[in-house]
């Protein structure tokens, strides 16, 4: 699908999200990295609020495979609603 992708996390204030996205990607049980930044390097950083942090990217990207990258959370996250907003020329 070719679109916004976006996502909602309950986080700590500070908590760092990097989204990435891939068109292709052998999955990891399958022998493929764990990591999913395999050619493109396309990947967005948030940095969440205290609460609920309803995110989406500022550009479209052509999406397969979307993956979350948590970092520096100091307590418990919950991400709900992931998806990606439909472009249509």
């Amino acid at each position: 699908v070719v679109g916004f992708p976006y996502f909602s996390i309950d986080a700590p204030a500070g908590t760092t999200v990097e989204l990435l996205v891939q068109q292709g990607h052998v999955p990891f049980d399958k022998g493929g990295p764990a990591l999913i930044n395999n050619n493109l390097n396309s990947w967005t950083r948030f940095i969440c609020k205290e609460g609920l942090n309803n995110f989406m990217t500022f550009d479209y990207e052509s999406v397969k495979w979307l993956q979350l990258h948590i970092h520096g959370a100091t307590g418990a996250i919950k991400i709900s609603n992931p998806g990606v907003l439909r472009r249509v020329y």
